[in-house]
């Protein structure tokens, strides 16, 4: 078989491996869990893999190389926009950490917890700094062990939060609710509050919304509350997130003043911007939870694929932080991406 054709046959199979990839991000890892999940995507992979193979097997060489261009051409297409966009919305970096600064060999960090701390400027607090601790993504599970967990609590009370916000996914099964039960507490001095993420309201949210607010923290589920702290309000939005596109958007309160939301996904940052939001806490995404050196996340479940993977971003004059969140889920490991935890400190306008 001439080179040519070998190359063109492999570009074909490795182009329905990167359509596949896609899918996975925008559709197929936003479904809810079921036990045909797995199936669906392994019957996916096939036919778009092997879908490619039999094209190479059959198409002259001109239609190859003409569908090999067409592919291609889209992909590429869709990651220079990524590109711009992540440039146009880069917000600031940490402060004294550096994203997934992980040494080759040493692949696992499923439990290399690191704290990003980030200062932003935000006109509209007119008090002193205000400190915000958010977590996210625990998915508690027994393989983790709940020290970890605890010693993720403790660290985040250490940094003495005005306000902790939790933005979902406290499980991926309904049978790890005891292991939040041991380990959940109030940390913030002014308040904790917390949204559910689609693994909760795919076990058991009724429960896990009880549980957090015995617990002192304050479950909000498509509401928004006024809170006082350091002697000024605050609006704090609630996201309801249960699945793919499914969201309840909170009411703003009318009135100039520092306004919070807390989503579990980032893909309702549009819409949040809009509402007037000044900032966004999310999780979800995990920061692809394995990424590979020099390339990054390549399975990141949003309908924005890997845009807002992880980080500070400025969206429409809107500050996203998008944590890659404590724990790990299916399977709890995580390959070059460590675990992590966000403090934010907000100042008002000299």
């Amino acid at each position: 078989m001439p080179l040519f054709r070998i190359v063109l046959a492999a570009c074909l199979v490795l182009g329905g491996g990167l359509v596949f990839v896609g899918l996975v991000n925008r559709r197929f890892l936003l479904v809810r869990d079921h036990r045909f999940k797995v199936p669906v995507l392994l019957c996916s992979l096939i036919l778009l893999v092997g879908g490619a193979a039999i094209l190479a097997r059959l198409l002259p060489l001109v239609w190859q190389g003409t569908v090999v261009a067409g592919l291609f051409a889209g992909l590429g297409a869709f990651e220079w926009r990524r590109t711009v966009l992540r440039r146009r919305y880069a917000g600031s970096p940490p402060l004294d950490t550096v994203f997934h600064d992980v040494p080759l060999h040493r692949p696992f960090t499923t439990t290399d917890l690191v704290c990003h701390r980030y200062q932003i400027v935000l006109p509209e607090w007119k008090g002193k700094p205000l400190r915000i601790v958010h977590l996210t993504d625990f998915h508690a599970n027994t393989q983790l062990g709940e020290t970890y967990y605890h010693e993720a609590i403790t660290r985040a009370a250490g940094l003495a939060p005005d306000l902790a916000v939790y933005t979902g996914d406290f499980v991926t099964r309904d049978e790890a609710i005891p292991i939040v039960e041991r380990f959940i507490r109030p940390i913030g001095r002014f308040g904790d509050y917390a949204v559910l993420g689609n693994h909760d309201h795919w076990t058991d949210p009724n429960r896990i919304a009880r549980l957090l607010t015995e617990k002192g923290i304050r479950a909000l589920r498509g509401e928004t509350v006024l809170v006082e702290a350091k002697g000024h309000p605050i609006e704090i939005w609630g996201c309801d997130y249960s699945g793919y596109r499914s969201w309840t958007l909170p009411d703003p309160i009318i009135g100039p003043r520092l306004k919070i939301a807390l989503c579990h996904t980032p893909d309702a940052i549009y819409a949040l911007a809009a509402r007037g939001a000044s900032v966004v806490f999310c999780g979800h995404n995990h920061a692809g939870q394995a990424r590979l050196p020099g390339l990054g996340a390549l399975v990141v479940p949003s309908r924005f694929g890997r845009l807002f993977d992880h980080g500070h971003f400025v969206v429409e004059g809107t500050h996203l932080f998008v944590s890659s969140g404590v724990g790990a889920a299916t399977p709890p490991l995580r390959l070059y991406c460590q675990p992590d935890l966000f403090c934010v400190d907000i100042y008002g306008e000299a």
